[in-house]
């Protein structure tokens, strides 16, 4: 049979459990054994390899989530199913992050637990070492994100999010503010799931004129005309939308947050139906597609203002990827740095260097503008690079002023400086826009907040601190 090689523990003290358990996974073809305690699985997990492990998590006498910490100790490879009758997001979210590859509540429908399992078996097969996988998208996410590169403690924090949520196929919303990566975390999900060889779109929500994102995603009927635009007999003109030409696939959902509630309802009602109409057919489709969203502001500001489905914030939430801003990630800057150089080097077949004092200016900047703005003053720089190196007067100004002594302030200056390139006008503007960094960092990268704080319109600040997306 197709499935005779791969090995099955099942650990339950429920007895009627194990034998449905034991039926299901015999009938599928699997070897199965079974164990009535945890201490009694983990002596199997112990002394036999087995390919899948589906154990309760209130059990005696240690429960599940101490059953999964001594598996991923004792068998890595072995993937890892937990059930409760006890459903809670906070043990759902725990139990992943320490490893498990899904969670199933009781009761459960036999269809719900064959396809966990067959998306935990097929999600082995592409791990490292595998036949027929060389080089595993896994191991590429852990060491970077396309030019998302680090090694700081909450870069490392992401790559092991992207994993576990990789494992499976319900919605993530990821957070973060402009410019921090957020749709190259989203790259990453996509490239190391199950869905990697399947289309994959994006959508951005807030450049998208309203009245046509009923069209453009969900598709329409039109009925033939003649010249006049009246209505003829004949065949309607079907025209597919985003959805349906990304079904089995995975849709992006850029700043989900500024789809109208209208909008919000459809998205809600497909991911709860797996089904959509197109505009002008009372015909359903069905869909099977997974979807990524991500937001710059708090989505939980937003439901607080009833801006935002609390039902849809509630549904994204359960797997959230917070991408923290490139300030509170220390020690990647130098990194990126050095990527971007070389990035630019060999796109220009150039051999720019830095030098010490401009390294140590861009490790001190706050980064509000954060990745992107962190590769535009790497390019900017390298371009007005003299005799090879990008030396202070080649970055801008208030970059510059994060060079300091150890007797400078932020606000001073150094005799390392060349004080012709300090005009009373760019200092001014250097003090400026110290200040706006340092109202960003209190209100947590929030532009909104940061811009009600300063007394400027959101659309102002956005154009003049570049907030924009």
């Amino acid at each position: 049979m197709e499935n005779a090689n791969i090995k099955v523990l099942i650990v339950d003290d429920d007895a009627s459990i194990l034998g449905v358990l034991e039926t299901i996974m015999q009938r599928s073809g699997y070897e199965v054994q079974s164990a009535a305690s945890s201490d009694m699985g983990l002596k199997l997990l112990k002394s036999e390899k087995f390919d899948l492990l589906i154990s309760d998590i209130v059990i005696q006498p240690f429960d599940g989530l101490k059953l999964l910490q001594e598996a991923r100790k004792h068998s890595p490879d072995t993937q890892v199913i937990l059930m409760t009758g006890f459903a809670s997001i906070e043990t759902a979210t725990k139990a992943m992050k320490l490893g498990a590859f899904d969670y199933i509540c009781k009761p459960f429908k036999v269809e719900d637990l064959k396809a966990v399992i067959k998306r935990a078996l097929d999600y082995a097969s592409k791990k490292p070492g595998t036949a027929g996988d060389q080089q595993s998208k896994v191991t590429l996410v852990k060491r970077h994100f396309g030019v998302m590169i680090g090694n700081s403690v909450a870069f490392k924090a992401i790559c092991k999010e992207i994993e576990v949520f990789a494992r499976n196929d319900d919605p993530v919303l990821i957070h973060g503010a402009s410019g921090t990566g957020k749709s190259l975390v989203a790259d990453a999900l996509q490239i190391s799931g199950l869905r990697a060889s399947r289309p994959f779109v994006s959508f951005h929500c807030a450049i998208y004129p309203e009245h046509l994102i009923d069209d453009a995603l969900f598709g329409y009927v039109e009925m033939p005309t003649d010249a006049e635009g009246n209505v003829i007999k004949g065949l309607p003109v079907v025209h597919k939308g985003i959805i349906e030409t990304t079904n089995g696939g995975t849709l992006f959902l850029e700043e989900v947050g500024a789809l109208s509630l209208e909008f919000q309802e459809k998205i809600l009602a497909l991911l709860r139906n797996r089904e959509i109409q197109r505009i002008g057919s009372d015909r359903a489709i069905h869909i099977d597609i997974r979807i990524i969203a991500d937001s710059a502001e708090p989505l939980d500001n937003k439901v607080q203002k009833n801006e935002f489905l609390s039902e849809l914030y509630e549904l994204l939430k359960v797997q959230r990827i917070e991408v923290p801003p490139l300030r509170d990630r220390s020690g990647d800057v130098k990194l990126m740095i050095d990527y971007f150089l070389r990035q630019y080097n060999k796109q220009n077949a150039a051999k720019i260097t830095i030098d010490p004092k401009v390294m140590r200016a861009m490790e001190h900047y706050s980064w509000p503008g954060n990745v992107r703005e962190l590769r535009n003053a790497v390019f900017r720089s390298a371009q007005l690079a003299k005799k090879e190196k990008i030396q202070l007067t080649c970055i801008p100004v208030p970059i510059r002023m994060c060079f300091m002594r150890d007797d400078t302030s932020i606000f001073g200056y150094s005799d390392e400086f060349d004080l012709r390139w300090w005009s009373l006008k760019n200092f001014l503007k250097a003090k400026e826009r110290a200040y706006v960094d340092q109202v960003l960092k209190m209100t947590k990268g929030d532009f909104k907040h940061a811009a009600e704080i300063l007394g400027m319109d959101l659309a102002v600040f956005h154009r003049k601190y570049g907030g924009a997306n």
